[in-house]
């Protein structure tokens, strides 16, 4: 299900119910995290690769519900892994990918459309592409404004409680 997909409501209904399971595993991650042993996590990675593998979405989503938390709370091999310098960046900069990769591998798609070059540019030119715009837009976008959105939070709570107009009563 496409949130793009204009004749249903149901992407947008499925992606709302996601957002609201992310955070529900956010408040409660302390009750799956602590199962997150390396063998668990490999054996949820197969059961995800295998709904990919048969475009089984429900078994994907269902794997990723556990498979989140277990993840962010490991220190076993799996932290050690992903905490390599390449994958961690990648994971820093994800935000930026989930934001671009649709545009950039539909236009490469439209661009490529008929060629027998199309294949290589799909699975070649484009994760290339979406990587390097992604770097881009972190450095360029994201982190300057989070950098901003930081400075700002620290100076509204440097103010004194008596500059906050919130409650004041005006002079009369």
């Amino acid at each position: 299900m496409d949130i793009g997909q204009a004749d249903s409501v149901l992407p947008l209904v499925r992606c709302f119910a996601e957002f609201g399971l992310g955070m529900v595993l956010f408040q409660r991650r302390q009750l799956i995290g602590r199962h997150g042993k390396d063998a668990m996590i490999l054996a949820l990675l197969a059961v995800i690769l295998t709904g990919l593998y048969f475009r089984a979405d429900l078994v994907v989503v269902g794997g990723m519900i556990p498979l989140l938390p277990m993840m962010a709370l490991n220190r076993g091999m799996m932290n050690r892994v992903l905490s390599v310098g390449p994958l961690h960046f990648m994971g820093v900069i994800s935000y930026s990918i989930y934001l671009i990769q649709l545009p950039i591998i539909l236009e490469v798609d439209r661009l490529s459309r008929g060629s027998p070059l199309h294949p290589y540019l799909h699975w070649g030119a484009s994760p290339v592409l979406i990587i390097a715009i992604a770097v881009a837009s972190y450095r360029l976008i994201e982190r300057p404004c989070n950098e901003a959105i930081r400075a700002m939070s620290k100076a509204f709570a440097r103010r004194p409680s008596g500059d906050r107009l919130v409650g004041r009563v005006a002079p009369e």
